[in-house]
């Protein structure tokens, strides 16, 4: 029974020192640290050995600091959400190249869909049964000779052909689409090619859009030389000593500018193949043997069609088109461009190239039916098939990356890990799409060898509209491509950001440098460490990074920032001046704070206006029962702060948050600590010594508050 009540009086005597020793709230969830101007995403993107931040000012409700950021952003997203600023850092220092600014913007895409929560699956359309739909054909016995007489014998071969198809764009594009056509409106006016080329992009404001930037290049290179000539009454295009009917020039301009188009896709897909190959997968995502050897082939085929992409253009004009003495047509046009490729060409990624911009003006036709036939089941369910394994290996792939994600944390996000689930994941889309359009071929095929009461691979989707199958399916493809280019692929905000974030970054390089005024603190960090009631005594240091000296007479002072960002008042004078590279020194005294950690900002001001960066000091109040352990504290924050010293800014704010609640537990845990060694104590005496140190200490406390 002694025990027992022993027990009690102990748990009793905890529970009374902890309620008086510490101040109400002390041992609650911390409190969030002032909120700042600038919102930064979290978290921050490692990358090619850099750190990688973005920022930016909101003027209206929109404050989340979520990678979110980026999945919900749209062209106008930034007007509608009043986003004024956008920043980009690298190490802590504005980026304002367009091409490092558009990698950023997509890996913090890539990386919200792979750290966070996947947008789209690319691989939700794909019924359970499709590949037991494609081998009811692809593994028939009656179709043997079909098979003998098949464009493609071995499981390589098939796959090649799956991957140049899947490689090969195959959709119309708006951009490219109202470009093309504004070309050819612009030279009916009597403009050249380039002339026309700088008025439609003048008149689209293309200006932000990368793509077409780089388009804009290869568009001059290959129509530099040709301008509209009249004759007699006729009109031609000379292209640098051959003419060509006016109208068969601007659709040989139309279909080239596609063709120009789909090999700049075509070289980033083929790069997306190659970042594939190079990773570490293991299992059902690596590439068998077949695969392997394939898109090797593919890769290989990708670069020689980039490099031939202006001749195959200016080759098809000068020896198809010169000599047609009436308008073709642009549909006539494309099937003939189709043909002539697949001679020269053969199975190459070069024919499929034009077999795919030709499929996107041609309504109807798609790739396999240019370059197989309408009636040619067999190869369009062998590739098919060929392309849902490669999808099963590239969703097996991009599966193990999101697992990868998860055991490695989202402290930081991977940019390299990133990067190999955007290709993964487009991949995946890519050949879903593919083994969509090749079944949608077969089935054709098979509608117009009668093949109805043989061969129904289709009950799963519509029924037996069989016309509406087809077009669903196709339809199906498209949907899911774009919708995967669309929150991955090519995120149709990311040209608006950038010009956004250069703007913001060479005004915020500009200004200071128009002014010659600029400030750092020479710490990360400066703190002072008191006891309750005492006065806080800080040594403010900050460094001229400037080109002008700061003397007595410019109103420049150091001040302390309020919640808002803006100079609260309370300014501590420049005492001497001090030249560009010195640092000056500010003693600062404060009334003890009510918190026990007390975050304060300084910045420098002249005539009341703040430049330069913000210092960050903390007062730290100790309770009176840990007296004498201050410099214990302090030399393990001073250490922190010499960790500190090369991180950049938005990583200060994270740790600085870290830092509060580890002082907030190193206090309770020293109290605790010391209310254990006078339970130890007191235990070893009488039963009522307990009650009676409680008492005195009660009274003590007390007296001290």
């Amino acid at each position: 029974m002694c025990n027992h009540k022993r027990t009690l009086t102990s748990c009793l005597l905890v529970s009374l020192l902890l309620a008086m020793l510490l101040p109400p709230g002390s041992v609650q969830a911390t409190p969030s640290l002032q909120a700042d101007p600038v919102v930064v995403i979290q978290p921050s993107l490692l990358y090619q050995g850099h750190r990688y931040t973005v920022e930016y000012r909101p003027t209206g409700d929109y404050r989340a600091d979520s990678t979110a950021f980026f999945f919900q952003a749209t062209p106008d997203f930034f007007d509608r959400r009043g986003i004024a600023d956008l920043l980009v850092r690298r190490d802590g220092e504005p980026v304002t190249d367009p091409e490092e600014l558009y990698r950023v913007f997509l890996l913090y895409t890539a990386a919200d869909a792979l750290y966070r929560h996947l947008p789209y699956d690319p691989s939700s359309a794909i019924p359970s049964g499709f590949r037991e739909d494609l081998q009811v054909v692809t593994r028939n016995p009656l179709f043997i000779e079909q098979w003998i007489k098949g464009l493609f014998a071995s499981r390589e071969e098939q796959t090649l052909e799956a991957l140049r198809a899947i490689l090969s764009p195959q959709l119309e594009t708006d951009t490219v689409s109202q470009l093309a056509d504004g070309i050819g409106q612009a030279m009916s006016s009597g403009n050249t090619a380039l002339e026309a080329l700088d008025q439609t992009i003048e008149a689209m404001r293309f200006s932000n859009n990368r793509a077409v930037r780089n388009l804009q290049k290869d568009i001059r290179d290959v129509f530099k030389a040709w301008r509209p000539i009249t004759e007699q009454g006729t009109s031609f295009v000379d292209i640098g000593g051959s003419r060509i009917e006016f109208f068969n020039a601007l659709d040989v301009i139309a279909l080239g500018v596609r063709l120009l188009w789909a090999a700049q896709l075509n070289r980033e897909r083929t790069e997306w193949l190659a970042l594939y190959q190079s990773g570490s997968f293991t299992g059902q995502a690596a590439l068998d043997a077949d695969q392997t050897a394939a898109a090797i082939s593919a890769r290989a085929e990708a670069e020689e069609a980039w490099v031939q992409r202006a001749d195959v253009i200016l080759q098809f004009a000068r020896e198809h088109v010169v000599d047609a003495a009436y308008h073709l047509g642009r549909d006539q046009l494309a099937k003939l461009w189709v043909q002539k490729s697949w001679d020269v060409f053969g199975k190459r990624i070069t024919g499929h190239l034009v077999a795919g911009v030709a499929s996107a003006v041609l309504a109807g036709l798609s790739l396999g039916n240019l370059l197989y036939g309408l009636d040619d089941l067999v190869t369009n369910f062998r590739v098919a098939e060929r392309a849902d394994e490669l999808r099963i290996c590239f969703r097996t792939g991009r599966a193990q990356l999101q697992l990868r994600a998860r055991q490695t944390g989202s402290n930081v996000y991977d940019g390299h890990l990133a990067e190999a689930f955007r290709a993964a994941y487009m991949l995946e889309a890519l050949a879903a799409a593919q083994a969509y359009r090749s079944y949608a071929d077969g089935v054709g095929a098979t509608v117009n060898k009668g093949l109805f009461d043989f061969l129904k691979p289709l009950n799963w989707f519509v029924g037996d509209n069989w016309r509406e199958a087809i077009s669903g399916l196709r339809e199906l493809a498209d949907q899911g491509e774009r919708e995967a280019d669309k929150v991955i692929g090519h995120p149709p905000y990311i040209d608006t950001a950038v010009a956004l974030a250069q703007e913001t970054a060479h005004r915020l390089i500009e200004e200071p440098k128009s002014a010659g005024l600029a400030a750092l603190p020479v710490a990360p960090l400066f703190f002072d460490i008191i006891q309750p009631n005492e006065t806080a005594h800080l040594v403010i240091e900050m460094r001229n990074t400037g080109t002008l000296a700061w003397s007595l007479d410019q109103g420049i002072a150091l001040s302390q920032i309020g919640h808002a960002g803006q100079p609260t008042g309370e300014t501590y004078v420049l005492r001497q001046s001090i030249a560009p590279g010195q640092s000056g020194r500010w003693e600062v005294t404060l009334s003890a704070p009510k918190q026990r950690f007390a975050l304060l900002r300084f910045q420098m001001i002249r005539q009341g206006q703040p430049f330069g960066g913000q210092a960050n000091a903390v007062v730290i109040t100790l309770p009176e029962q840990l007296q004498g352990l201050e410099e214990r504290l302090r030399t393990t924050i001073e250490k922190q702060i010499e960790e500190w010293r090369n991180a950049v800014e938005q990583e200060v704010e994270q740790r600085l948050q870290d830092l509060e609640a580890f002082v907030l537990e190193w206090i309770q845990r020293e109290l605790e600590k010391q209310v254990d060694n006078l339970i130890e104590r007191l235990c070893g005496s009488s039963i009522l010594l307990p009650l009676g140190a409680a008492v005195w200490v009660f009274c003590r406390c007390r007296k001290s508050v």
